[in-house]
């Protein structure tokens, strides 16, 4: 009998180990789905073994579940639950602002997000969860505004419980629009990040569609086929103005990989035996996915690039005699630290529609409009759209259609059927952007204004100039020092291309570097850097005499490396870059614009702006070394060091201090001859370009204190 007992006793104890087991298995493979974005599958999972002696961290998973599965009323159930059972886990009350924020509930959405902060005071995401508290009173001033639409989901025959993106309505067919989405029916079946098969934690890649009405809704889908669809993403990206040429990206990723075109051709005798790439100034391959094609002739695009005001920002480039000019930003208007995309400029060429998460959104990404000013050349302050186009959630590819009566857009809003959803917008009114061409037919053709604000207009002469332009933008290298990037290769062929129109130009060149180590250290590498530009201009052609390159190294950053205390990287990539001055121009000829790095007044740095204002004229360094080496010295690591190359030597002439007097330069002079270095000599440099007794002669009249410089020189 008690061998009977001690068996049942055992068997019991390994069935509660084998359960507990097995309990712990599909908490692991329910956070691994959750981990892989798998919130439908990890539903199910959780629900298929849930009951009622389930233990609170399992309801809060399945709480969270119903939150990302579009079930928020479950899942606020799920989570009033446990806040009645006095379940302590911080994210209860997080998950519950989320909820109250996307039905808009949000003076109940900030209470939750507050208390979450509260118990949560280092929490790793305490910025997110402030800027959603932001968010929110930026939606109780919204909800206040009037609403000129109403916004329609397609319905399930168009969308899924999977992602639909980038619609683009057809330009000869008002009943058809094209699509891209990742439903379980595309080519390639579930594929993990790096584009290998993944049965269980894998995703679908997105193939492209055509939607048409039929008995006046929206019912058929089609793909486009395997010609252009395969298992990588097929993302639709725009269509010619005729209809006839299709713009699309192919990747792994849905952020990086290639841009191609098409022409719409079924025979294979017609199509060619590659898939023709579509070449412009945007690098794919690095995120510049998000692309507005106007007239077919003026790219709109979104981009990370250096030099902008931080995450993606939309630039303008132009195709013209052959090619697309140099990308240029859109400004602070428009651009902010946070991320501009998805580019939609209307039909008059005025009015430009975008999506930001920026401080003036409501949930993530939100559609801005803003509006070009003739008068002034320049754009207004971008405006929030406001509801019903604009959710709590992400809403991104909005597009208008010709009539002005109606739009387009993705939205992963909560009331969809999962993931984002294509939405249909209908306005009460027209939208005048969209009646009409405006003249000249795009805002970049609007000519500048001058100080007085009067149009500048070219003088008019008896016989016919032909006037160049070029544009230029600073040399940006990254952090492992590659200067030469498929960008500066560009300019620089422009350059080339310069200095054979205009024999007698010169070039001057001058690195940056953002904060690495011993500022004598910066300017030293910064200088072989520059020498990188010199090679390659000297291999196409450009005399050694109409080159000058210089260092600043890390004295002179244009943004903070540093932002309390923790690396700055927007700053930092700002700050990495060579400079470009070009000389002895003939402005009846050639027309230069050399852009300058843009920065936010929030991440500016005050050494930049001292030094531009300085270097502006006369200054006086004080040179110590002209040598072929890098100068050990310490003398070098103090503020204001500099090198300028010996173009016909080689040799580099190492200075430091900048100064705007004679005067001061000598008794800084005297201080350094007596602490031992005793060849050094006082420098005098005229808008950057470096002077000698002769040269500096012919400016005295101009700039009164060299006559003292010229004198301490004859004196000698």
């Amino acid at each position: 009998m008690i061998r009977k007992l001690l068996i049942i006793k055992y068997l019991l104890l390994f069935f509660c180990i084998i359960t507990q087991f097995s309990l712990f298995s599909q908490k692991v493979e329910a956070d691994k789905l959750m981990a892989a974005g798998k919130y439908e599958d990890a539903l199910l999972l959780i629900k298929e073994k849930f009951d009622q002696k389930s233990s609170n961290e399992l309801l809060l998973k399945l709480a969270i579940c119903q939150f990302q599965t579009n079930k928020l009323d479950e899942g606020q159930r799920n989570l009033q639950f446990l806040v009645e059972n006095n379940f302590s886990d911080p994210e209860v009350m997080l998950y519950l602002g989320k909820i109250a924020h996307h039905k808009l509930k949000f003076d109940e959405a900030i209470q939750y997000y507050k208390k979450y902060l509260r118990l949560t005071p280092s929490a790793k995401d305490k910025r997110t969860v402030v800027q959603d508290v932001k968010r929110c009173y930026q939606g109780l001033v919204l909800l206040k505004k009037e609403k000129l639409c109403i916004v329609d989901n397609l319905g399930d025959n168009i969308n899924t419980n999977f992602d639909e993106i980038a619609p683009v309505p057809s330009p000869s067919n008002e009943d058809k629009i094209y699509f891209s989405s990742n439903r379980s029916d595309t080519e390639g079946g579930l594929r993990n990040i790096d584009g290998l098969r993944d049965e269980q934690y894998g995703n679908y890649c997105a193939d492209m569609y055509a939607g048409i009405v039929a008995d006046g809704e929206w019912k058929e889908t089609k793909a486009i086929g395997n010609l252009l669809n395969s298992p990588r993403h097929d993302i639709l990206k725009d269509i010619s103005a005729n209809g006839k040429v299709l713009y699309f990206f192919k990747g792994f990723t849905q952020t990086k990989g290639e841009l191609f075109v098409d022409t719409f051709k079924v025979n294979p005798e017609e199509r060619p035996i590659e898939q023709p790439k579509f070449i412009t100034p945007m690098y794919a391959n690095e995120g510049d996915v998000y692309f507005h094609l106007f007239t077919d002739t003026f790219l709109i695009f979104a981009s990370q690039r250096l030099g902008g005001f931080g995450g993606y920002d939309l630039y303008v480039s132009e195709f013209q005699n052959n090619e697309w000019s140099n990308p240029k930003n859109l400004g602070p208007n428009i651009n902010t630290p946070y991320d501009e995309i998805c580019p939609y400029l209307s039909y008059d060429g005025r009015t430009l529609y975008f999506s930001s998460n920026n401080e003036k959104s409501v949930g993530g990404f939100d559609v801005f409009k803003c509006r070009f000013n003739n008068n002034n050349v320049d754009w207004q302050r971008a405006e929030n759209v406001g509801f019903p186009i604009n959710s709590a959630g992400d809403d991104i590819y909005f597009r208008l259609t010709r009539d002005g009566y109606k739009a387009f857009l993705s939205s992963n809003r909560k009331e969809g059927f999962g993931g984002y959803d294509i939405y249909n917008v209908l306005f009460n009114a027209l939208q005048e952007e969209q009646s009409e061409r405006s003249k000249p037919i795009v805002f970049t053709q609007i000519p500048p204004f001058d100080s007085t604000n009067k149009v500048k207009q070219l003088e008019k002469s008896s016989a016919a100039i032909t006037i160049s332009f070029y544009e230029f933008s600073p040399f940006y290298y990254d952090n492992e020092d590659n200067v030469l990037g498929q960008n500066t290769i560009r300019q620089l062929n422009k350059l080339v291309k310069l200095s054979k129109e205009i024999p007698h130009a010169t070039f001057d060149f001058t690195c940056h570097s953002d904060e690495t180590g011993p500022s004598g250290i910066d300017l030293y590498f910064c200088i072989k850097r520059a020498e990188k530009i010199q090679e390659y201009l000297l291999k196409q052609g450009v005399s050694i005499n109409r080159i000058q390159i210089n260092s600043c190294g890390s004295n002179y950053p244009i943004a903070e490396n540093y932002n309390n205390g923790k690396p700055n990287i927007s700053g930092q990539k700002m700050n990495r870059r060579i400079d470009l001055v070009v000389r002895n121009i003939d402005e009846n000829t050639v027309r230069l614009a050399i852009e300058k790095p843009q920065v936010n007044e929030v991440m500016a740095s005050a050494d930049n702006e001292l030094y531009q204002n300085k270097a502006n004229g006369l200054v006086y360094r004080i040179q110590i070394a002209s040598i072929k080496q890098m100068y050990k010295g310490n003398i070098i690591n103090q503020k204001d060091s500099y090198i300028d190359k010996n173009m016909d030597t080689g040799q580099y002439r190492y200075s430091i201090g900048l100064f705007t007097s004679f005067s001061d330069a000598q008794k800084e002079l005297a201080t350094i001859k007596d602490e031992g270095i005793k060849d050094a000599i006082i420098i005098p440099f005229i808008n950057g370009v470096r002077m000698n007794s002769t040269t500096a002669n012919s400016f005295k009249k101009d700039f009164p204190d060299l006559q003292k410089y010229l004198l301490y020189n004859k004196s000698k």
